[in-house]
């Protein structure tokens, strides 16, 4: 039952930042899949691992589902990648540290506010690594036309002198 309410908070969560964010209606469910399988990732891993390197494994994936969905729908990943990384913000933490700040309580803000800042990197670093991943799987296929197309043309020249 957690899970399948984790899952229908996610949808909604997603589908209402998608509004909010102004999404392009037929991005919107493409959006919601994102923002859904982001969380639905770190929920797992958060079983298995730690916060950070669950919001990590999520991110990544989330990069990878905002590269796949601008391809296939003629879109900047942003679109997607927003959405998507909303989910895993550590608001709460953000929220601990500034409340524990303006209670005088430092020791407890910067022990939260570390932990949230981790959570934070980890995201941006797993955005880093999609993209990056995303780009050289593209350069690949770039120069795998290329190289059909010189051998191609090679070809085309050989068989014109013959």
């Amino acid at each position: 039952m957690d899970l399948f309410l984790n899952i229908i908070c996610a949808v909604v969560s997603s589908i209402a930042f998608s509004i909010f964010f102004i999404v392009p209606k037929k991005a919107i469910i493409y959006c919601s899949i994102t923002g859904t399988i982001s969380w639905i990732v770190y929920y797992f891993c958060s079983k298995h691992f730690g916060n950070a390197v669950s919001n990590l494994i999520a991110s990544i994936v989330v990069g990878l589902f905002a590269e796949f969905f601008s391809v296939r729908l003629k879109m900047p990943s942003t679109v997607f990648l927003y959405v998507g990384i909303v989910m895993l913000v550590p608001g709460y933490g953000m929220y601990h540290t500034m409340e524990y700040f303006a209670k005088n309580e430092y020791l407890l803000a910067l022990d939260i506010g570390i932990s949230t800042v981790v959570h934070a990197g980890s995201i941006a670093i797993g955005v880093l690594v999609s993209a990056v991943f995303s780009k050289s799987i593209k350069r690949v296929k770039f120069d795998r036309v290329n190289k059909i197309n010189e051998i191609t043309e090679i070809i085309g020249e050989f068989s014109e002198k013959q």
